[in-house]
């Protein structure tokens, strides 16, 4: 379809009658002719109004005739599946063809009206695809906004997002439109500063209330549109100028710099510096590999040293904070590891019982929730920067290994059943894409090959020698790392009043999330924690998961809560979490049982927000 040309294109959208080989005009066409030349039907001859424009048989293209009409039918079709991928269809062809856009936007807006929700909201994400190519008039624009009145959450947001991003014809679209920003159409927005302000020529008016929605959506308007149009600040009363400082703090992210606005505030205003925060971390990465041949003392140190300046790091630039925050996570096991290692006794069962036991105890279960988390949380690696995060893994199962089979009296078998599966799969990732392995778990593959009987006392007895002979490598970041999230929009959490319901019944609350960069969402779950510790993991249904681009997807469900009588209102904590119960340890039930009290399987993706309940007893009646 991408070769197709534009005459057969705009064919699509056009639909016509072919009837024997002659062109079939409509009734209202028909009447039209006869009124103009005066000419009626008188009913009493057979075909009186049959066409007169006949087509040689010869002369006509199956191809061209049997593209007319082709999208047409397609959305008016009865079946939604056929209108959404007519829709995809024609929003595809749309980008690919400027002439074809500005033809199929009536066919798009008059969509906004189908009857099926989905439709609709297909329609609405077609035309924010192709909004750089269509410029909207008044009448489009008039059937758009009858669409933010509609039921459908979803619908009333993707129009807003739509609106923002695209382009509009006259001053009055941009009226009906004044809660989108003016960084676009700051020429129109220029005549309507007096009306919008209310600026009058000769008196002075009232100041307006900072605390109105609508008067600071209209200075966002303004104010992004004075950026590229410096004769807009005179227009502006000296409260307007002030206003601007505070929402330039206020709402930094909102509303830009204004260089002609800030050149009398330069003491105050922070100029914008240049950094090159890449580079700084790709320093400590460096520092952190040239650390290996230090003593133990002094690279603990660094490592310590690094995790903090990356913590930081992951807090100022954003843009950065995936790959700081893995790196932070990949030191934090090296360092973690160093300490274990470092305790002669960590390997002795005598010993832990005496001393240092809970000490011990700890770092393990610590090292392996990170090294978990550092697992499955970072999403866009090289296939090189995944494979030293599976080569850290392995050395984490090694190390645990030995620490049960040496440090206590639990049974280790499931343990070791599930470090012989991922040495092999560790094998197979490193031959399918051709890597090589560390000095560390080349020596376990040599080992394992020759070993005969693996039994778990055997295995730790290889596996004891090699863990203190060999550090891990260190870790090189040249991918745009992302990280999975999400952020919880409701319920909100600021609310004190306590919502009652009957106690033993049900308790609806809506939530509002958005979650981003989760590989497969059968993992994400909802957390609930009452004030008795109980925990709920609730499964989402896949309805309820709406994709907003390839990586990010919004989740819009309703959360059921029940307890039993409370003696007065408490919060009860709810979030999102990621449960890889199933999807990781499934194949080894014995080692999921095994590892339960030490190792989450669970990974929280946001901070939980805290509702205040209060199941009420059940009123009796008289």
């Amino acid at each position: 379809m991408t070769n197709v040309s534009y005459k057969f294109l705009e064919q699509t959208l056009d639909k016509r009658l072919m009837s024997n080989m002659r062109k079939k005009r409509s009734a209202h066409e028909r009447q039209k002719e006869s009124y103009q030349t005066g000419e009626w039907a008188s009913g009493k001859k057979w075909a009186d109004d049959a066409p007169r424009e006949t087509v040689d048989a010869n002369s006509v293209n199956l191809i061209s005739t049997g593209a007319c009409g082709a999208i047409v039918h397609g959305l008016e079709d009865e079946f939604l599946e056929v209108r959404n991928a007519t829709l995809d269809s024609l929003c595809e062809l749309a980008l690919q063809s400027h002439s074809f856009a500005i033809l199929s936007i009536d066919f798009l807006v008059d969509m906004f009206n189908d009857e099926i929700e989905e439709v609709r909201l297909k329609a609405v994400h077609c035309l924010t695809k192709i909004s750089n190519h269509i410029v909207l008039r008044e009448d489009q624009l008039e059937t758009i906004l009858a669409v933010l009145e509609d039921f459908a959450t979803d619908i009333r947001e993707a129009v807003h997002s739509m609106l923002a991003c695209c382009h509009l014809s006259t001053d009055k679209c941009l009226k009906m439109c004044l809660q989108q920003l003016g960084s676009r159409h700051p020429e129109l927005t220029l005549p309507l500063v007096t009306d919008l302000l209310g600026i009058h020529p000769f008196f002075d008016t009232p100041e307006p209330d900072m605390d109105d929605p609508a008067y600071i959506s209209i200075l966002i308007l303004i104010f992004n549109s004075a950026c590229t149009c410096p004769t807009m600040i005179p227009l502006l009363e000296q409260h307007t100028l002030k206003h601007y400082s505070y929402l330039r703090d206020s709402l930094s992210n909102l509303v830009p710099p204004i260089k002609y606005l800030s050149q009398g505030q330069s003491k105050r205003e922070v100029k914008e510096v240049s950094t090159n925060t890449m580079a700084f971390l790709q320093n400590e990465l460096d520092k952190i590999a040239r650390a290996e041949k230090l003593n133990a003392l002094t690279r603990q140190r660094l490592q310590e040293t690094a995790i903090q300046d990356l913590s930081r790091l992951a807090k100022i630039d954003l843009s950065l904070a995936a790959s700081a925050s893995c790196a932070s996570h990949y030191i934090q096991c090296q360092l973690l590891f160093a300490k274990i290692l470092q305790n002669k006794n960590w390997c002795c069962s005598s010993m832990l019982a005496l001393q240092h036991g809970n000490t011990v105890k700890n770092a393990v279960e610590q090292l392996l929730q990170t090294s978990f988390r550092l697992s499955h949380v970072f999403v866009g690696l090289t296939p090189t920067e995944v494979a030293t995060i599976m080569q850290l893994r392995l050395k984490v199962f090694a190390l645990h290994l030995v620490y049960i089979v040496r440090g206590s009296n639990s049974s280790a078998l499931a343990l070791c059943d599930h470090f012989l599966n991922q040495v092999e799969n560790l094998q197979k990732y490193l031959y399918q894409n051709n890597l090589c392995s560390d000095a560390f778990v080349d020596a376990v593959f040599r080992e394992m090959d020759q070993l005969e009987d693996p039994k778990p006392g055997t295995v730790a007895r290889i596996l004891q020698p090699l863990l203190q002979s060999y550090h891990s490598p260190a870790l090189r970041l040249t991918s745009a790392v992302r990280q999975t999230k999400a952020v919880i929009y409701e319920p909100t959490g600021d609310s004190d009043t306590p919502l009652k319901f009957t106690a033993g019944l049900l308790l609806g609350i809506n939530l509002d999330a958005e979650i981003e960069n989760v590989t497969d969402l059968k993992t994400v779950r909802i957390m609930v924690k009452y004030p008795d510790q109980q925990c709920q993991m609730i499964l989402p249904k896949s309805a309820d998961f709406r994709e907003i681009d390839s990586n990010r997807h919004r989740l819009v469900t309703t959360v059921l809560l029940s307890h039993n009588v409370w003696s007065e209102a408490c919060q009860v904590e709810i979030g999102l979490t990621l449960d890889f119960t199933e999807a990781g340890m499934g194949s080894n039930k014995n080692y999921q049982k095994t590892v339960s009290k030490s190792e989450e399987n669970t990974i929280e993706l946001c901070d939980p927000v805290k509702v205040t309940i209060s199941p009420k007893p059940i009123k009796k009646g008289i």
